[in-house]
């Protein structure tokens, strides 16, 4: 899983000098300042329902840019904050979408504001905790054993895309991968007819260095519900189109996610714009509600590929 994040920048012109922003002489006498709420005497600023005594009161009034206390007549809000053009359009962290003034750059290349850095996972020790806890509740949403749990390393985001056996598209957030490998061994005599064959499967999970506590949980449960699809419902995870098998990925972590309370994250998935991820999940969401393991179950023990899933999610 993963997918990188995307923030919609809102450009919101905060016309403050347009909107009306004259300076008047006249009557001021029996105007008070809206600020300071001193008697005007003279000239005097005016918005569309404010007068200022002066330039000072009125810049206070002013939203402020986040990274420099720049006040601004024009402002650009991301997710809900406002900054200053330049800041704007400066370095973004990889993991908030959000300018930033101070970063770190990660070995893998990617660059993290300071509060992103200091929440993220980077100690494989702290990840493993997060890795056992979330085997822990996809075994007590699904009622399913794995038999072996998958070694789990915390890699950078190059090693994953080095890996992976396909093109991501825009939408989507990488934070973890799942990779299975299967040996088949066979003995065979002199004439080649095979006496008798072995088939043994190696699996791995890959999480993303410098997720966060949640972040490592619930990536963690949607990697393992790859692990527990291929021991459990081996028909679906043969025949299955992608979009199906991590619809099924991500419900569960939604499941999880919601029970932890871990809202963001819930937002993330139930919203995500990604055809693949998004999608799948929607489509049984539609079908069987938010929280509706059981029926999901059920849908899989009568899977056959005969069903004919379309190879995008309806």
């Amino acid at each position: 899983m993963g997918k990188r994040r995307l923030i919609d920048d809102h450009r919101f012109w905060l016309a403050f000098v347009c909107c009306v922003c004259l300076l008047l002489a006249g009557w001021a006498q029996a105007l008070d300042c809206s600020v300071c709420g001193s008697q005007i005497e003279g000239r005097f600023l005016r918005t569309e329902d404010r007068v200022f005594c002066s330039e000072t009161c009125y810049q206070s009034i002013l939203p402020k840019c986040e990274l420099c206390g720049q006040p601004l007549s024009t402002a650009v809000i991301i997710d809900g904050r406002h900054y200053c053009e330049k800041h704007a359009e400066g370095s973004r962290c990889w993991k908030s979408g959000l300018p930033f003034a101070v970063g770190v750059e990660l070995p893998d290349g990617r660059w993290f504001s300071r509060e992103s850095y200091r929440q993220g996972v980077f100690d494989p020790a702290q990840a493993q905790r997060g890795y056992r806890l979330a085997a822990a509740d996809l075994q007590r949403v699904t009622g399913l054993r794995m038999t072996d749990l998958p070694p789990m390393s915390l890699v950078g985001l190059d090693e994953i895309r080095r890996r992976r056996d396909y093109e991501p598209g825009d939408t989507m957030i990488e934070r973890g991968m799942y990779a299975r490998r299967q040996t088949t061994t066979r003995r065979v005599d002199r004439r080649g007819r095979v006496l008798d064959q072995q088939i043994s499967n190696e699996s791995e999970i890959l999480l993303l260095y410098g997720l966060d506590r949640q972040e490592v949980l619930v990536t963690a449960v949607h990697e393992l519900t790859h692990h527990l699809l291929a021991e459990h419902f081996p028909r679906f995870a043969a025949f299955a189109p992608l979009w199906a098998e991590e619809g099924i990925c991500q419900y569960l972590a939604a499941i999880v996610a919601q029970r932890r309370g871990y809202t963001r994250l819930v937002e993330q998935i139930e919203n995500s714009p990604d055809p693949v991820y998004g999608d799948g999940y929607r489509y049984f969401r539609r079908l069987y509600g938010r929280n509706n393991w059981p029926a999901i179950r059920a849908w899989l023990d009568d899977f056959d590929h005969a069903h004919g899933l379309p190879g995008q999610a309806p």
